[in-house]
């Protein structure tokens, strides 16, 4: 019977594709900007039809011609790389800047390549820092590094290890690995802040928890290979420390699941295991606090390592289906010093928990999940933990009613014009279909 019923919902959604294909093929024949966007990404993709990149292409143009500004990106791409119609730079180039003038930032900063390059026009430095900039405040992460490094290797602006450190760490901060790497060689090598300049390394938030902390001003955030170095079971993934590395604070997450666990009872399993793996192991304090809108585990302890004598104070927290660690360790001569730092630290620490709902929701929604479908149209309606979004509600609730679970298709419908509505009925095909890849 459920082979069944998951055949008829297939059919049902094929037919639907189908149908609605036509609709909008009716509409990009009578000039329809989006819908002859939406025919070139079909016949690319070969979206419930055979590939036709020169098909694609030709929609693109259409689109393009119209100042549709995906559609020009997308037509200098085929340009560039050669897909669809002949490879021409020139061209690509052309129709980058009418998308790049119109603010499309992956534009500017495809645009900015090409004059860094030389590439289908003359090499222009100052014209690249230019598009690298626009791209980069509108917070494209590949644009901020890029506009980094200039900085860092005095390209077409003045050498300033400031604005390098700047730029890399709003690209850090959007997890881009380059960015962070580079960042954490500049504060390993003492570079990009002076003695008064503190407020880089204030109030740094990690995009992919959404946590925030402000570590002591004394302290900058550690390189890559530091880490892997002193955390070599790679149980930490940022880290913030002093020089010589004495007194750090490191923050990760682990697989291991402990929503289910009593605090209490966990608390009591961490130090039994504490006590039996440590050596000269002296428990200053162990509880449960609360702690930005959540229950914390809080241990703080001594203990006698081959070269030193450390003072460790450590966070624990359920974080979705992960636990969250934030370990504050010192070396008991320094703590003294950084103790009045690290407790601020700890007060500091702020979490989106809508945000991270919301994360957790939709990977959730993506793996069938029909409550999960439903909850997540929720949230897109009402902007919990990520922008309102009608469409995207709608998009959910119709998957969610699709399968059989729970929906209000009548009332997000109520909040969305006609086209948007037909537009959103495809989109939800093409992502049940991708098995939730494809649903942006």
């Amino acid at each position: 019977m459920r082979l069944i019923l998951i055949l008829t919902t297939l059919l049902a959604f094929q037919s639907a594709a189908a149908s609605e294909f036509d609709e909008m093929k009716a509409l990009a024949d009578q000039g329809d900007a989006d819908a002859q966007f939406y025919l070139g990404n079909v016949y690319l993709n070969g979206e419930g039809l055979q590939e036709n990149v020169v098909e694609a292409v030709k929609w693109y143009r259409k689109a393009a011609d119209q100042g549709y500004v995906k559609a020009q990106f997308n037509l200098a791409q085929a340009y560039f790389i050669g897909k669809g119609v002949p490879k021409n730079v020139a061209e690509a180039v052309k129709w980058y800047r009418k998308a790049a003038e119109q603010g499309d930032a992956n534009a500017q900063y495809n645009l900015a390549l090409c004059y860094n390059n030389g590439e289908g026009v003359p090499k222009n430095i100052a014209e690249s820092v230019k598009w690298y900039r626009k791209a980069a405040d509108q917070g494209l992460a590949e644009a901020q590094y890029s506009l980094g490094l200039m900085y860092t290797n005095g390209h077409g602006v003045p050498e300033n290890a400031a604005e390098s450190v700047k730029w890399f760490r709003k690209a850090a901060e959007q997890g881009y690995v380059e960015a962070q790497y580079n960042l954490g060689v500049i504060y390993g090598n003492g570079g990009g802040l002076s003695e008064d300049d503190t407020s880089a390394v204030k109030a740094f938030t990690f995009s992919e928890t959404h946590i925030s902390i402000e570590p002591p001003k004394e302290l900058r955030e550690m390189s890559q290979d530091f880490i892997d170095y002193k955390w070599r079971n790679g149980s930490v993934q940022w880290a913030f420390g002093n020089d010589t590395g004495a007194t750090t604070i490191g923050i990760g997450l682990t697989q291991y699941d402990i929503s289910e666990i009593a605090l209490s009872e966990l608390l009591s399993q961490y130090k039994d295991s504490f006590s039996r793996m440590i050596p000269g192991i002296k428990w200053i304090n162990s509880k449960v606090i609360e702690l930005s809108g959540a229950e914390w585990l809080y241990l703080e302890l001594q203990s006698n390592a081959i070269d030193a004598s450390i003072h460790n104070i450590m966070l624990l927290t359920s974080y979705g289906k992960q636990q969250l660690i934030l370990n504050f360790n010192s070396t008991t001569e320094e703590f003294d010093k950084y103790q009045s730092g690290l407790r601020a630290s700890i007060q500091s620490i702020e979490i989106d928990w809508e945000a991270l709902k919301f994360d957790t929701t939709l990977v959730a929604a993506k793996q069938g999940d029909t409550q999960a479908q439903y909850e997540l149209g929720v949230l897109y309606g009402a902007g919990k933990g990520t922008k309102k979004d009608y469409s995207n509600a709608y998009l959910w609730w119709l998957i969610s009613a699709r399968l059989g679970g729970e929906a209000d298709l009548e009332f997000a419908a109520s909040l969305l014009e006609e086209k948007e509505i037909m537009k959103t009925k495809l989109l939800a095909v093409k992502c049940y279909e991708s098995n939730y890849q494809e649903c942006d």
